[in-house]
C-alpha cells in the first residue's frame, strides 16, 4: 500500500482524481471496495470502531481483512480505533488518525477557566493540550 496523508487527499480532490471514500463500512460498502479493486480505483476508508467491533450487519472477517488492507488510505477516528484496524488485519498497517471535532455555536464563548477547570477534573496538566 503506497503512503499516503491527509494534504495529498486535498490534492486528489483538487485535481478531480477519481477517489471513492467508504464513509460508512458495511456488507454494502464492501461491494464498493471489490468493485475498485477491480476497476484499480483507489478508495479510502473511514473506521469509527464499532464496525470493527460488533458485526452488525457487517462482512465476515476475511472480508473486513481484503477490505482494510486494499485500501488507498484507511483513516481512524482515534489510535485506540487504529489499534482495533491493525487487529483486524493482523498487523501493521498505515492509517490516518483525524480526531473528531465539535462545531461550536455561536452562543458558545471561549472561557479560559472553564477550560483549566475541566483539564483539572480530567487530571490533564495546565499546559497539556485538549
Amino acid at each position: 500500500m503506497t503512503q499516503i496523508g491527509l494534504d495529498e487527499i486535498r490534492g486528489m480532490a483538487k485535481r478531480r482524481y477519481s477517489l471513492v471514500v467508504i464513509g460508512a463500512w458495511s456488507l454494502e460498502s464492501h461491494f464498493w471496495c471489490k468493485a475498485c479493486v477491480h476497476f484499480k480505483v483507489p478508495y479510502i476508508i473511514i473506521c469509527y470502531g464499532t464496525e470493527l467491533i460488533i458485526d452488525l450487519k457487517g462482512p465476515p472477517a476475511s472480508w473486513k481483512k481484503e477490505d482494510l488492507r486494499s485500501a488507498r488510505k484507511i483513516v481512524v477516528i482515534s489510535r485506540g480505533t487504529g489499534s482495533l484496524v491493525e487487529k483486524a488485519v493482523g498487523g501493521k498497517i498505515d492509517y490516518l488518525v483525524i480526531n473528531p471535532g465539535i462545531e461550536p455555536t455561536q452562543n458558545d464563548k471561549f472561557d479560559p477557566f472553564r477550560v483549566m477547570e475541566r483539564k483539572t477534573t480530567m487530571g490533564i496538566p495546565s499546559d497539556g493540550t485538549v
